[in-house]
């Protein structure tokens, strides 16, 4: 017993002189972290053309943007509490004469549902033997309820041989490939942070993605078009009141040459900007957005933060009390050091906050 004692009262003199406020640090068990990570990959297609009896058909090339989102809240002790998934393609079209198509924006499969397709067309995915295949929401609803409770180094434990899911994921009805799955929540992970969010806060995830500045080819010079894809995490309260938040980025260009030939690097690692931190660049070259006039322009993860601070507390209804209809932030923003364009930043947080 006196060797017990011992043990308590050297412990409580360690925390004790480890407080620098001169009191004794309680841990609260009720802690909740919260992180958002994304995994993004590009793909490109060759215009081409075949014969079939006698006819040529031409298929146009296409670069594509998959990236996959993660957003887990977990508690002091490392077992994830709750997670939310989504994923958005995006393609920029190009002709075998160099013309560039894209689409406005794109749904995420999420909010594409059944119309996704898989469960229809997927059956050659069907690895558990049921003679179905699941929705892509429903595929991803399936690691979801298997990865809540698990530890946060138990999840990578799920990622089988070929990048499929292990026995535990294929039984519960996830039998698509989960590396993208498994890359966003390591990044999700890296990302925690103490938040004073509950427990019983649910995580609400939106991704509004568009396309811009799209170029035809030429013979003189290649095209190109981009994609934008905004994402807002959040945690929310049963008032609908946003009680942590993270928001994150990728920009992607694709470019191509008068024939239709991809000349993109795909095969580069396409960060978010989130992830690429100060090598971003922004605040070495875009002082043209110091807007409040401090000479200072934070870098673009540190503008997020400031965003992500300032939608605590809010509701989906009070997002635009941030923004003016220029895009760029009201002062509460733009004096906290966030003066860049915030547009999407609201459009994916409402998309995330949409009742």
């Amino acid at each position: 017993m006196k060797k017990i004692a011992y043990i308590v009262l050297a412990s409580i003199l360690l925390l004790i002189g480890a407080s620098t406020a001169s009191h004794l640090i309680v841990l609260n068990s009720q802690d909740v972290y919260f992180g958002v990570g994304t995994y993004a990959s590009a793909s490109d297609l060759a215009a081409s053309e075949s014969e079939k009896d006698g006819v040529v058909q031409k298929t146009d090339g296409k670069s594509e943007l998959a990236v996959t989102v993660m957003a887990i809240t977990a508690n002091r002790d490392g077992k994830i509490l709750k997670c939310e998934i989504d994923c958005v393609g995006a393609a920029i079209g190009y002709s075998d004469t160099g013309v560039v198509s894209a689409s406005p924006t794109y749904m995420t499969k999420r909010e594409l549902g059944y119309d996704y397709g898989m469960s229809k067309y997927g059956i050659y995915s069907d690895f558990d033997g049921d003679g179905r295949v699941l929705e892509w929401f429903e595929q991803a609803d399936a690691f979801k309820s298997v990865a809540v409770g698990k530890g946060l180094d138990e999840v990578e434990a799920l990622l089988a041989e070929g990048g499929r899911g292990n026995s535990e994921l294929i039984t519960a009805g996830c039998t698509i490939a989960v590396s993208d799955f498994i890359h966003a929540f390591d990044n999700a992970r890296k990302n925690l942070k103490l938040t004073e969010a509950k427990t019983e806060d649910e995580i609400a995830l939106g991704i509004y993605t568009s396309s811009a500045k799209l170029t035809d080819a030429t013979a003189d010079k290649g095209g190109s078009g981009e994609i934008n894809v905004a994402i807002f995490g959040a945690t929310v309260d049963n008032s609908g009141k946003v009680t942590s938040a993270m928001s994150d980025s990728v920009a992607y260009t694709a470019a191509f040459d008068n024939t239709g030939k991809p000349a993109s690097d795909s095969s580069a690692t396409i960060k978010c900007k989130r992830e690429l931190a100060y090598d971003y660049g922004m605040s070495v070259y875009g002082i043209y957005s110091d807007l409040n006039g401090d000479g200072v322009v934070l870098e673009w993860f540190e503008q997020a933060d400031v965003f992500d601070s300032k939608v605590i507390g809010l509701t989906s209804a009070e997002l635009p009390s941030l923004v003016l209809d220029t895009g760029y932030g009201k002062d509460i923003l733009t004096a906290a050091g966030c003066t860049i364009n915030v547009s999407d930043f609201v459009k994916s947080a409402k998309k995330a906050l949409a009742d």
